[in-house]
């Protein structure tokens, strides 16, 4: 029978929130959420970018400074 624990991913492991019941080395399958960087990445520049747009200032993006 499925069970669901709750795991933190820490150092490239997930480390079990709870003792599991299970046998060294075994395989399991976890199933991650979809966890979405950017819209906090947007949202956070958006907030740095509002005070330099009022006074018509133009920072160039990372692709823009780096050539690649």
């Amino acid at each position: 029978m499925p069970q669901a624990i709750t795991a933190v991913y820490e150092n490239g492991v997930f480390i079990p929130q709870m003792p599991v019941d299970l046998p060294q080395h075994t395989a399991v399958i976890i199933s991650l959420p979809t966890v979405s960087r950017s819209k906090t990445g947007q949202r956070f520049s958006a907030l740095l970018q509002e005070p330099l747009t009022a006074e018509q200032i133009v920072i160039p993006s990372r692709d823009e400074l780096h050539e690649r």
